[in-house]
């Protein structure tokens, strides 16, 4: 099952696009980085490795946060490409939610659980979400400076580093509990337009995500699906994330 859609949420368009493998076509994830440490714009990240076994790029969305050091580009948290670890000890996003697939699938779990197993040769990729949204069906915004709790009825205050509560666009990497991958992505500036970090959340949970982390945001934003871009961005960066099919 493929699918691409666009929803209006809270006045804002939302591209949606939907994979799962299914009788005709096997789908999977995989993160899209740089061992050197360098960027690019994230349309052009691409899989060789997956290309050259006969799968095809069904859609890509922007990576995990990022800062620039001199010449050189660094994912915020920890970043597994491809197979080759490149970033992986940056403690300060331990309690983030981050993403790591095994099998073609996305698994959600902190960053400090990640890295744990992040050398083992079934882990080709992983990164670390700006914030959590959803994990096991449960809010947890992990990662988030402060976040309304549901089941406490009240707002946390949480250490970190993060733009929760500001309005900003947002890319949501997830899946459903029938194992279906989902990116939704809606353009916004930070701190101007677009949703919160609970209001994206909300979102997520709208969409059935059982599991989902918030990458990165605002002028990072972009959805390419079958080579067209339908959230523009001119940034570059660390890291991209696809769904890969190919036909059965």
């Amino acid at each position: 099952m493929i699918n691409k859609k666009q929803i209006t949420y809270n006045g804002i368009r939302v591209d949606v696009v939907e994979a799962r493998t299914d009788a005709t076509h096997d789908v999977q994830i995989a993160v899209l980085g740089e061992p050197a440490f360098t960027r690019k714009p994230f349309k052009d990240y691409r899989d060789p490795e997956l290309e050259s076994q006969g799968w095809k790029k069904l859609a890509l969305v922007n990576g995990s946060l990022f800062f620039n050091q001199g010449t050189q580009t660094f994912a915020n948290g920890i970043e597994k490409s491809m197979g080759v670890v490149n970033e992986n000890d940056d403690p300060t996003w331990d309690n983030n939610l981050g993403f790591y697939h095994e099998n073609g699938l996305p698994y959600i779990y902190t960053q400090k659980y990640i890295k744990s197993i992040i050398n083992q040769p079934n882990v080709r990729g992983a990164i670390t979400g700006a914030f959590g949204l959803i994990n096991n069906g449960r809010q947890d915004i992990s990662g988030a400076r402060r976040y309304y709790d549901e089941g406490q009825k009240k707002w946390i205050n949480e250490p970190g580093r993060g733009v929760y509560l500001t309005k900003s666009g947002r890319t949501i990497i997830g899946k459903k509990a029938d194992n279906t991958i989902v990116f939704a992505v809606f353009d916004g500036t930070t701190g101007v337009s677009g949703l919160t970090g609970y209001q994206t959340y909300l979102l997520a949970k709208q969409l059935g995500l059982r599991n989902a982390i918030c990458g990165d945001g605002g002028g990072s934003t972009i959805l390419e699906y079958l080579g067209k871009i339908y959230n523009n961005t001119l940034r570059e960066g660390p890291n991209a994330v696809a769904i890969y099919y190919r036909l059965k």
